[in-house]
Parts: C-alpha cells; structure tokens; sequence
C-alpha cells in the first residue's frame, strides 16, 4: 500500500468516526426535542379533533356572545390560574 493510500485510508477513517460522534449527539438532541413536540401535536390533534364538532364549536360561540368579553377573559383567567395551581401542588 503507497504513502498516500495509507494517508486516505486514514482520513477516511477519521472522518467515518467524526460522522458516528455527530450523529450520535443529533441523536441526542432530537431525542430532547421529541418530548415537548408530540406533546404539542398530540394538543394540535385534539382541537383539530374537537374543531371538525359543530356543536362544540356553536356552544362556544354562543357561550361567548352571552357571557362577553370581558367575562370571558375574567373566567380564563381564573381557570389558568386554577390550573397551574394543581399542576405545581401534584408535582410536589
């Protein structure tokens, strides 16, 4: 084997390493980025679910032209403080 067959042969090797190492750290990375993503499409199917409903979608148009804005905002408000209540006592 020449000098410079021995120098590729080399090179190649290192660069076949170089790609394992990176694509395990990706691996890695996508890993930490799949959880919070199928929870976000998971949510995504279920509005898409409840939306294709037109009875949900007409009691919530009617729920908010007879409650009002400013009821409804008050109300959200609540519920999410509500819920992030519950979320942080069930951690403990």
């Amino acid at each position: 084997m020449s000098h410079r067959s021995r120098e590729l042969a080399e090179r190649s090797k290192r660069l076949q390493l170089t790609c394992a190492a990176q694509r395990s750290e990706l691996e890695g990375l996508m890993h930490n980025i799949q959880g919070p993503t199928l929870k976000i499409d998971r949510l995504i199917l279920k509005v898409q679910g409840l939306l294709t409903q037109p009875m949900i979608i007409f009691g919530a148009a009617a729920f908010i032209f007879i409650a009002g804005p400013k009821r409804i905002v008050r109300l959200a408000g609540r519920a999410l403080f509500f819920i992030s209540t519950a979320r942080r006592l069930m951690h403990r």
